[in-house]
């Protein structure tokens, strides 16, 4: 969670976040990032309690996981985030990640 983005990833300031799960961790890791200054933090679950959830705890937008794609080509032109944390524990989030 906070850990992770501020001693493990060390996220740097303007930098591109995705948190792919917006449970407790990824709550966590969302202020995290927020904390350390990324630019864009994107938040990513299939509930749109959750969704709504990042926006007040520092996300800056928060999509579906079908939203996702099209949110790191308009944000990343493509390139892909500069951080992606997967707090879900699914093989299939972790290949989103990767991807």
């Amino acid at each position: 969670g906070l850990g992770a983005a501020i001693n493990t990833a060390k996220v740097e300031a303007g930098s591109s976040v995705a948190v792919i799960g917006c449970g407790g961790v990824g709550i966590s890791t969302i202020q995290g990032a927020r904390v350390q200054g990324a630019a864009q933090i994107i938040a990513v679950d299939p509930v749109a309690s959750r969704r709504e959830a990042a926006l007040r705890f520092g996300a800056t937008e928060a999509v579906a996981p079908d939203g996702l794609a099209d949110a790191k080509q308009r944000i990343t032109g493509g390139e892909g985030f500069d951080y992606v944390f997967e707090v879900v524990g699914k093989s299939a989030t972790a290949r989103t990640a990767y991807e």
